[in-house]
């Protein structure tokens, strides 16, 4: 079980961090479409 967990806690910040880098990349490619990231207030 602890196995598990610790892969979960893993793969968890993963994901998280790879969202945090896709809003980077989205805000920065965003910025020249102010259209697009209107709507995004993060």
């Amino acid at each position: 079980i602890n196995m598990l967990n610790n892969w979960a806690k893993k793969k968890g910040a993963l994901t998280i961090r790879g969202i945090c880098q896709n809003i980077k990349v989205f805000e920065k490619y965003g910025a020249e479409q102010k259209g697009i990231v209107g709507g995004w207030d993060l």
